[in-house]
C-alpha cells in the first residue's frame, strides 16, 4: 500500500532535480507517506478491534425457555432442587447468586459458568453435586442473565466475580466452618484455577475446558478481529500487532490486575488438589494450542493434579460435561427439528416450535458426564480425608 502512495507522489518536478537531491526527496516522501498510511490504518484496525471486542462481550440475556431444551430453567427442577437467591456485589455491580443446599453437606462448591451462558445452564451439574453431598453456590457473572451490568466485560470477568463471591462467602457466618471448593467451565474454569492464587482457603478445584490465561485467549482471536480490515493493504503482521495491542489495552483498562494471572502459576503456587478436564475435540479452547491449560501440562506440578482427557463423542468444549447418551440425544433433537421445519417450510410457526420442544426429554438432554463428575466428587472427598467408597 505504501508503494501505491509513493507512485502517486512522483510528479514531473522531481525529474528536474539533481539525482542525489531527487533521491533524498523521494526517500523522505516515502517515509512520510508510509507513516501516514500506517497511522491511519492502525487507527482503523484499533477502532475495529474495540468494536469487535465490545460485540463479543455484550450483555447476554436469558434465552426463550419455550424453545430452549434441557435443564436450563429452574422451574424444570424446582420440585427436587432447593435454592435460595443470594445477591452480592462484585466491584460496584450487583450479581445474582444462587445457593443450592445439600443435606448434611460435606462442603460448598462455588461454581463459575462459561461465556455466553449463565448459572442456570449448569443446573444438571448442581443437582449432581447436591445429590452427592456438596452444596453449590453459583452466580451469573456481570452482564449476564439476572445480574446487573451492561456488558460481560471480558474473559477474565468470571475470575473477578468468583474472587468477589469467595470474599462474600467468607463473610457469611453460616459458612464459617464449611470447606470451600471451586469449579468452573471454560472461562469459569480459568477462574476456578486462577483464583487459587488469591484464596488459600479453597480446598480443591475442578476446571472443565480451562484456558491458561484470559489475555492470551482473547489475543489469539486478534487475527480474526483484524481480517475484515486486511483488504486495506496493511501487512497482516502489523495489522494483527495493532489489534493485539489494542485488545491488551482494552482488557487492562476494564479488568486490571486480573488479566495478569495464569492458571499454571496459580496451581503451582498452591498445594490443593486440582482436576483439569479437557476435550480432545474442543474447538474453542483447543488442547493443542498454548491458550489451553492442557497444553501446558508439563509445566504444572504433578503431585496433586489430575488430568482428565475426554476423547469420545463428548470430547467437545460443551459436550465434555454431558454424557455420551445426552450428546447423541441432542443431535437427534436438532435433526428432528430440522426435518420438521423443512417439511413444513413457510408454514412453520413459533407455536409449532414450542410444541416440538415440549416433547423433548429435558433430563436426558442435559444428563451429565458421570465419569467426570464422580472424579470431581472423589477429589473433593479425598481433600477432606473421606473414604469415597462410603460417601
Amino acid at each position: 500500500m505504501a508503494d501505491d502512495y509513493l507512485h502517486a507522489s512522483d510528479d514531473g518536478e522531481l525529474e528536474e532535480m539533481q539525482p542525489e537531491q531527487g533521491k533524498k526527496h523521494k526517500h523522505s516522501g516515502k517515509a512520510i507517506a508510509a507513516a501516514v498510511a500506517l497511522t491511519a490504518f492502525g487507527f482503523v484496525s484499533a477502532a475495529g478491534s474495540v468494536l469487535a471486542y465490545d460485540s463479543l462481550f455484550k450483555r447476554y440475556e436469558r434465552p426463550d425457555y419455550r424453545v430452549t431444551p434441557g435443564l436450563r430453567c429452574y422451574e424444570r427442577v424446582e420440585n427436587r432442587l432447593m435454592r435460595t437467591e443470594v445477591p452480592f456485589w462484585s466491584d460496584n455491580v450487583k450479581l445474582a447468586g444462587y445457593y443450592y443446599p445439600a443435606e448434611n453437606a460435606k462442603g460448598l462448591v462455588v461454581f463459575a459458568h462459561g461465556l455466553h451462558a449463565g448459572a442456570d445452564d449448569y443446573l444438571a451439574v448442581f443437582e449432581f453435586m447436591v445429590n452427592h453431598g456438596y452444596s453449590v453456590f453459583a452466580f451469573d457473572t456481570k452482564g449476564t442473565y439476572s445480574s446487573e451490568g451492561d456488558s460481560t466485560v471480558g474473559l477474565a470477568e468470571a475470575f473477578v466475580d468468583m474472587d468477589h463471591a469467595l470474599d462474600f462467602i467468607a463473610q457469611q457466618p453460616c459458612f464459617r466452618d464449611t470447606p470451600i471448593f471451586v469449579m468452573g467451565h471454560s472461562c469459569g474454569a480459568y477462574a476456578a484455577t486462577a483464583v487459587l492464587a488469591r484464596h488459600p482457603e479453597v480446598r480443591g478445584s475442578v476446571a472443565i475446558a480451562p484456558m491458561n490465561n484470559a489475555s492470551s485467549m482473547i489475543n489469539q482471536k486478534g487475527k480474526t478481529y483484524s481480517l475484515p480490515l486486511a483488504f486495506l493493504g496493511i501487512p497482516p503482521g502489523l495489522l494483527t500487532g495493532t489489534t493485539m495491542a489494542t485488545i491488551d489495552a482494552t482488557q487492562a483498562k476494564r479488568l486490571g490486575k486480573y488479566t495478569k494471572y495464569t492458571a499454571v502459576d496459580a496451581i503451582n503456587g498452591s498445594a490443593v488438589p486440582v482436576l483439569i478436564a479437557q476435550g480432545a475435540k474442543d474447538a474453542v479452547v483447543e488442547a493443542i494450542t498454548p491458550v489451553s491449560l492442557y497444553f501446558h501440562r508439563n509445566r504444572v506440578r504433578d503431585d496433586t493434579v489430575i488430568w482428565y482427557l475426554e476423547s469420545g463423542e463428548n470430547g467437545g468444549h460443551d459436550t465434555i460435561w454431558h454424557s455420551v447418551d445426552a450428546v447423541r440425544y441432542q443431535k437427534q433433537v436438532r435433526a428432528d427439528l430440522k426435518a420438521m421445519k423443512q417439511a413444513r417450510g413457510d408454514a412453520w410457526t413459533l407455536e409449532d416450535e414450542i410444541a416440538f420442544y415440549e416433547t423433548v426429554d429435558n433430563d436426558r438432554y442435559s444428563a451429565v458426564n458421570e465419569t467426570l463428575f464422580n472424579a470431581a466428587v472423589r477429589l473433593f472427598d479425598c481433600a477432606l480425608g473421606l473414604d469415597a467408597d462410603n460417601t
